[in-house]
């Protein structure tokens, strides 16, 4: 992830589950899954991050990246 400038504060896994949960240092998630490329996660995430996110960034809550071509995030204040 560093290389798309996002620093990890904690990762969560949970027994028996494919998913687990990253808490960024800007204090938003990302929801990733095993069951697919971590690295065309992070294609999808930075993409994401870039093309519809941009400066909304320091609202962000949760981006999750787990389905293919398709992208769920959202913000602190709901929007």
């Amino acid at each position: 992830l560093s290389e798309i400038g996002i620093r990890l504060s904690s990762l969560s896994l949970t027994q028996g589950s494919p998913d687990f949960m990253v808490m960024t240092k800007e204090g938003w998630r990302i929801r990733f899954t095993f069951h697919a490329s971590l690295g065309e996660q992070i294609h999808y995430l930075d993409t994401v991050l870039r093309e519809a996110i941009k400066k909304k960034r320091k609202k962000l809550e949760l981006v999750d990246v787990r389905f293919e071509n398709k992208l769920f995030y959202t913000f602190k204040d709901g929007k």
